[in-house]
């Protein structure tokens, strides 16, 4: 008799420790999918950041270049109307004097 409530007792700690394990898992892979989950957000965010950031370069750089357009047009004494056709309207332009003269 006292063997047997040995053995039943050995069985009821076996299958105790297995729920614990079991529980223990569970817990674990929610963990992880909770790491994995931030990662995710974390990494699509950057994505995006760098994307505008890239945009916004790129806006500055033409518009860099447009300026350099019209001061290249402006120094080599350009008309009214290659102004005009340039996209730049002005009331008053004249051409460029040289200042060494």
């Amino acid at each position: 008799m006292r063997s047997e409530r040995k053995i039943i007792m050995m069985q009821d700690t076996r299958d105790s420790e297995a729920g614990i394990a079991l529980i223990t898992v569970i817990i674990m892979t929610a963990v992880l999918m909770i790491i994995s989950a931030g990662m995710y957000f974390v990494a699509s965010r950057e994505g995006i950041m760098a994307q505008a950031d890239n945009v916004g370069g790129q806006a500055f750089y033409f518009a860099e270049g447009g300026v350099e357009n019209v001061l290249d047009m402006l120094s080599s004494s350009a008309t009214e109307s290659q102004l005009i056709d340039a996209g730049i309207r002005s009331q008053n332009v004249r051409e460029r004097q040289d200042p060494l003269t």
